[in-house]
């Protein structure tokens, strides 16, 4: 799961999957995803349940990225339990906040970035 601060440097599978875990790096290193929020789920379905229209949404509601860090990050990554994981009852929500080129490239950088 992690923390609000941690940084991870994802690679290209990595960066959209969802049920991504893995292992936070010091962000004085080269990385490429900072968490900035981490929350519960609290809606009535699943993530698995709702339409992808309603689950981009979720992004909205869940990882809400400041203003001030709207202006640094363009990309919102909302990180989910896996299937078994929900079965056994985790419910978390984390919240990544990347930088992407024009070309939808990652960017990376040393030192946090977050505000």
């Amino acid at each position: 799961l992690g923390k609000v601060k941690d940084c991870y440097q994802l690679n290209a599978s990595q960066i959209n999957q969802v049920n991504l875990i893995a292992k936070a790096i010091p962000c004085t290193k080269t990385h490429n995803s900072e968490v900035f929020a981490i929350s519960n789920w609290s809606e009535d379905q699943s993530p698995e349940e709702l339409p992808p229209v309603q689950m981009m949404g979720m992004a909205s509601k869940y990882c809400p990225l400041s203003a001030k860090n709207a202006t640094i990050f363009n990309v919102v990554k909302m990180r989910l339990p896996s299937s078994a994981a929900w079965s056994s009852g985790e419910r978390w929500v984390r919240c990544e906040a990347m930088k992407f080129t024009a070309a939808g490239k990652a960017t990376s950088w040393v030192g946090r970035k977050l505000k």
